[in-house]
């Protein structure tokens, strides 16, 4: 605690800022209530989730300096956006803390559990569906650039699973660097639907779910065959205490990804 608070307190944070946060930090760290919004605790929350596993005192001055930079208002990325922002609001109104997660909701028209976006994509459901189960494929239409290979067969039924070689550091949030992680299919409609969960480095999995929906495209004729395609995020069913993590993706990755699904879907149609 004493480690945290004097990093706080070397840091100009605006004279409104720094001793509500040290303050705080350190009733947090007592153990102290501060409201219903405020029940586990964020220092602990931040160190567990962030992580994902046991963080030793050489890693916990990184978690001290994203908590001081999104408390000073600089943007560390999309991942980076709503969880300890939303967190600290709740229990400190103070203008620039709103003003921080306003920033945050307006770029991003999400429930509260889920985001979905939409393209028309000018190809049959059939090319598209065979993109998004094939293993290459997600490592081919990924935005975040986390994805750097894959290994499996194209999945064909509910409960198949490969997977997925990923590097953290595109994002450039968390020290992980390279891990690996397996994709479980948890629906499976051919040509319609495919959602997956991961199973990563945290045990048991935290539940989140991702998945694509096609739909054929009703419109004028002479525009050949179009589908409808909405990719999902959706932490609905993961474990409570990981949901204020959420949205580790962005509604910005979201659409990126859906670009470059488009784009990838007409290259290989044109080389078949």
């Amino acid at each position: 605690m004493d480690k945290v608070r004097a990093r706080l307190a070397g840091q100009h944070l605006g004279p409104a800022d720094q001793p509500g946060i040290v303050d705080k930090v350190r009733a947090r760290l007592a153990g102290q209530h501060l409201g219903p919004a405020d029940q586990p605790g964020i220092v602990d929350k931040v160190r567990a989730r962030l992580a994902g596993q046991h963080l030793g005192p050489a890693d916990q001055p990184g978690i001290v300096d994203k908590v001081r930079a999104r408390l000073a208002g600089q943007h560390l990325g999309p991942a980076d956006q709503p969880g300890i922002v939303d967190k600290v609001r709740a229990t400190d109104p103070s203008p620039i803390i709103a003003g921080m997660s306003q920033q945050s909701e307006d770029k991003e028209e999400r429930t509260d559990e889920r985001l979905e976006v939409q393209r028309l994509v000018a190809a049959p459901a059939s090319a598209i569906f065979a993109v998004l189960s094939d293993p290459q494929g997600h490592v081919d239409i990924d935005s975040s650039g986390m994805l750097m290979d894959a290994t499996g067969e194209p999945v064909g039924a509910l409960g198949d699973r490969f997977v997925v070689h990923m590097d953290r550091e595109a994002l450039g949030d968390l020290p992980m660097g390279e891990y690996d992680v397996e994709v479980v299919i948890e629906r499976f409609d051919r040509d319609r639907e495919i959602a997956w969960s991961t199973i990563g480095t945290i045990r048991p999995p935290i539940g989140h779910v991702y998945g694509y929906r096609l739909e054929p495209a009703h419109d004028s004729p002479g525009n050949g065959s179009r589908t409808l395609v909405t990719s999902y995020y959706d932490w609905s069913t993961a474990r409570e205490e990981w949901k204020a993590v959420f949205p580790v993706i962005s509604e910005q990755h979201l659409k990126g990804t859906l670009g470059i699904l488009a784009r990838t879907v007409v290259r290989r149609l044109r080389a078949a």
